[in-house]
């Protein structure tokens, strides 16, 4: 007969073992017998057993020592203690060790028995169930993870040949037409430079331990994000303008995780690498309009941007960009996870105004 479990019966009195082998063997179970403590463990240790049916009294007032060397030499034993009378010194026991999954009295039955036994079976499946889901995921995790490698591989080679194509040609030799194509060879670079640096920034993400958030002159990251991006991309429009409440301005965050943060909100309504952008407004304001757990209204420090890009023409049947949404892609994914990393909001707008699009997009942080 092939066992599916094993169970050992650690008890004295071999009545118990007579009385229960047989039905629990049909059961599926292969039962082990241990008479005294000595025995008990070095059946445990070579068995390794699902299920300990333990009579206390074997362990001579050490019942504590004892329910913990079966969890030290088997984790996965669990213990059902069988007694003829729960004292409060066994009540403590069990309160004590935590080990003992449940406890029958003496006399019991095997439909009594078979109840507890029951459930730790139900159990156990449901724990390897989950482990296999774990391993599941975990063997998925290692493919896109692989995967992302390659993918990032082949982004870093093809952004790298576009730099030296775009730095290889004089703009001055080239026709209207050639002048297009090299605008588009230009901007496809700063794409998947952008992209690669947002493959680089999920981390960031995963990192941010809101318990142990620092003040931010967000005010201060502003100006100093605008202007690396104004030296990166010459085309960022020139028509910009900042209102700001006051010069206290500081949030709860990191310094480098908050100049991401705003790096991508510029990137999300500007389109920084191409002069689609006709104007660019930013209002940092104050306010309570976030909520705490309890939904009491918190202080808040509200980042606002607003620009107009204009819709640009190929032909009379190619639009440069999508009316509406044409960043709600990835760099949207990685802004929303800092902003909720940092128990923020966010709330993105687009509108078409006759061949124009107001893109207004609000972040809400919780101010120092």
């Amino acid at each position: 007969m092939i066992f599916e479990e094993k169970i050992i019966i650690i008890d004295s009195d071999t009545s118990t073992f007579n009385d229960f082998k047989k039905p629990l063997s049909d059961k599926g179970f292969e039962v082990l017998h241990a008479i005294n403590t000595k025995t008990a463990l070095n059946l445990l240790t070579k068995n390794k057993p699902l299920i300990a049916l333990v009579e206390l009294k074997i362990a001579s007032n050490n019942e504590v020592e004892f329910l913990q060397n079966i969890q030290e030499i088997s984790p996965q034993t669990n213990s059902i203690i069988i007694t003829s009378e729960l004292s409060a010194k066994l009540s403590k026991v069990i309160l004590e060790t935590g080990d003992a999954s449940f406890y029958i009295k003496k006399p019991f039955n095997f439909s009594d028995l078979y109840v507890k036994i029951s459930k730790i079976l139900d159990k156990n499946r449901k724990m390897i169930e989950s482990q296999k889901s774990l391993q599941d995921l975990f063997k998925s995790y290692n493919q896109l993870e692989f995967l992302m490698s390659i993918l990032i591989n082949e982004l870093e080679n093809s952004t790298n040949l576009l730099e030296k194509i775009s730095k290889g040609i004089n703009i001055s030799d080239l026709n209207e037409s050639q002048k297009f194509a090299f605008e588009n060879i230009n901007r496809l670079f700063h794409n998947n430079k952008k992209l690669l640096e947002r493959f680089n920034n999920l981390r960031l993400v995963e990192e941010i331990k809101p318990a142990k958030l620092s003040s931010v002159n967000l005010n201060q990251i502003i100006d100093k994000v605008f202007l690396q991006i104004k030296e990166e991309y010459n085309q960022f429009t020139s028509n910009f303008k900042k209102n700001v409440q006051s010069n206290n301005m500081c949030v709860k965050g990191f310094i480098e995780e908050i100049k991401v943060l705003v790096n991508e909100a510029f990137y999300l309504v500007s389109l920084p690498n191409t002069n689609f952008c006709d104007c660019l407004v930013i209002n940092l304001r104050k306010s309570d309009n976030l909520l705490d757990k309890n939904n009491n209204k918190i202080p808040t420090i509200e980042l606002e941007l607003i620009s107009i890009l204009k819709e640009t023409k190929y032909d009379s049947n190619d639009n440069i960009i999508e009316p509406l949404s044409q960043q709600y892609g990835f760099g949207y994914f990685l802004l929303k996870g800092l902003v909720e990393g940092f128990n923020g909001e966010i709330f993105l707008e687009d509108n078409k105004i006759g061949e124009k699009i107001e893109t207004k997009l609000t972040i809400l942080l919780p101010s120092c």
